[in-house]
């Protein structure tokens, strides 16, 4: 997504939630901050509560790769994945970089969410993790702004993946 695409997203996600309008007592704070240095997104691979390692699942040349994020407290325990590479005629292809960019209580329950990035080249992704009773619903960002720019406008929206 080059900067101008961020910052549409960035300004409808800021401005619409996924019912079309913010709660009345809606706080806004930005879960993308860019780096100044490079005009890039700056993603982690542990936060203050949960930390990451990768995964190889399925056989030899039917591999995929996700990236796991464990609680730091004790119990250890999964709390998500998301899939980052995947083998593609013997050759394992992998998203180039990605991870966590920032955690807050994004959604008011006071259980900590997290925003995660991973992109290269031939595209990206944006999700939220946001916390509940029964573990953690992963939001496609990339998704939300496209069906709410499409409610707005009533056309299609600007490529933002």
């Amino acid at each position: 997504m080059n900067s101008k695409h961020f910052e549409i997203a960035a300004l409808l996600l800021a401005a619409v939630s996924a019912y079309g309008q913010s709660p009345p007592n809606a706080t806004k704070f930005p879960i993308y901050q860019m780096e100044k240095s490079c005009g890039c997104v700056k993603e982690k691979k542990q936060t203050k509560t949960v930390t990451s390692t990768e995964i190889y699942v399925g056989k030899p040349n039917q591999k995929a790769v996700y990236e796991v994020f464990w609680s730091r407290t004790k119990p250890k325990r999964e709390l998500f994945r998301i899939e980052v590479g995947r083998s593609f005629d013997g050759q394992l292809v992998r998203t180039w970089f990605y991870g966590i960019v920032d955690e807050g209580d994004f959604n008011g329950d006071g259980l900590p969410d997290y925003s995660w990035y991973g992109g290269d080249d031939t595209g990206e992704e944006m999700y939220l993790f946001l916390s509940s009773n029964s573990g953690y619903k992963r939001i496609d960002l990339v998704k939300t702004v496209e069906a709410a720019w499409h409610r707005r406008f009533k056309k299609p929206s600007p490529d933002l993946g």
